[in-house]
């Protein structure tokens, strides 16, 4: 799970390890920092607002926190007992509208109460009704054989990793018209992140460059001593990601592509 993403809407980058969420600059100037609830599991998901207000995150046992990232505060939110943790698909196109499913159009949707501290059941028909892209891009990934890697709610974007037919394919797929773009799957599947055709494979010390095909076309190399952490692209010609370095120090890596 990448744990560094671009704030939807601006060129500022969302990053969190667990116990805090900040926002930085692209020069690393921190704008917000906001603590959170110490998780008794590891973190197993997070996903940001499309208008680039909250962040949530949950824990594997499904203990989670509500990220204001203009109010600065995070409240207690638990995600829906009903569904996996490890492989939410979300659909959050602005702060007060968060919407939770677990498989296909026609599995089990819930959605953030009006109090913003828990979830209520979503019919599948109503959500059907509502989110009509969405729930029909859901239904290129099987329930038993996918797995949702990354969400960019202003793209409109998600990226899958689908495991039905060895060795799998990546999936790149849109909630705001059905379409699908499949890249033959890599032995290891790291964290990713597109520009709508290409993939950006992360690794411990480098980025591969995945083309359609699944052939790596470039490598990006971390500076010495350095190990990767997190990517995104600023824009069509900027990658960046997060570095931590052997003394334990984060920094933000660029790379021109």
């Amino acid at each position: 799970m990448s744990r560094l993403q671009r704030r939807p809407g601006t060129a500022q980058l969302v990053l969190t390890d667990g116990a805090s969420v900040r926002v930085v600059e692209p020069s690393g100037a921190e704008v917000v920092s906001v603590a959170v609830a110490p998780h008794r599991t590891e973190l197993a998901a997070w996903c940001l607002s499309g208008d680039g207000r909250c962040v949530a995150l949950f824990a594997r046992d499904g203990s989670g926190s509500l990220i204001d990232l203009v109010a600065g505060t995070a409240a207690p939110l638990r995600a829906p007992d009903a569904l996996p943790v490890d492989n939410l698909r979300p659909h959050w196109p602005r702060a007060e509208e968060l919407v939770l499913c677990g498989g296909t159009s026609t599995s089990a949707f819930y959605r953030l109460n009006a109090t913003r501290d828990g979830f209520e059941p979503l019919s599948s028909l109503e959500a059907r009704k509502t989110y009509r892209t969405w729930t029909k891009s859901l239904d290129f990934l099987s329930i038993a054989f996918s797995r949702l890697l990354r969400v960019e709610p202003d793209e409109h974007r998600m990226i899958a990793y689908d495991f039905q037919t060895p060795p799998g394919a990546l999936v790149i797929l849109r909630d705001d018209v059905v379409a699908k773009t499949e890249i033959p799957a890599p032995r290891f599947i790291p964290e990713l992140a597109t520009d709508g055709t290409r993939l950006f494979a992360l690794y411990e010390h480098e980025v591969h460059a995945l083309d359609a095909t699944g052939a790596v076309t470039d490598v990006y190399v971390a500076p010495e001593g350095t190990f990767l952490r997190g990517l995104d692209l600023l824009d069509e010609h900027t990658l960046v990601v997060a570095a931590t370095g052997a003394d334990g120090r984060s920094s933000l890596v660029t790379f021109a592509i």
